[in-house]
């Protein structure tokens, strides 16, 4: 084992163990430098939604209905976050319908059992 040291190396073997240690040295640097600017994202959400927070606002929404009276809200209410402002129950009852009844045919699809096909008939 002592013997690595004494060895004669070719030429090029020098080069290529430098080489290899630089590129080691680079991506552990590379996955560093990922870390740090994932930690310092981190930090920047996390000051955002402390500013969010903490400063009611008065905001104007500009919005087209087809029909008034989906608007849940007046003007002038206060909204908090995630409350339902808009709602179409007709249309939200329809489409869980059809969810409910495509949900049941691709149950009913998946009970069904696959014949495996019959092996080819060899010609005389």
């Amino acid at each position: 084992m002592l013997n690595f040291a004494a060895q004669k190396l070719k030429p090029s073997e020098p080069v290529r163990y430098l080489f290899s240690v630089i590129v080691i040295f680079m991506s552990f640097g590379a996955f560093l430098l990922t870390l740090g600017s994932i930690a310092q994202q981190e930090e920047r959400e996390i000051d955002l939604v402390e500013e969010v927070s903490n400063s009611p606002s008065h905001y104007t929404f500009k919005v087209k209905f087809t029909e008034l009276d989906d608007l849940k809200v007046k003007e002038g209410d206060t909204v908090k976050i995630n409350p339902v402002i808009a709602d179409r129950p007709q249309e939200r009852d329809h489409l869980l319908l059809e969810k409910q009844r495509l949900e049941l045919a691709i149950a009913r699809l998946e009970t069904l059992k696959v014949i495996p096909s019959l092996a080819p008939v060899p010609f005389p």
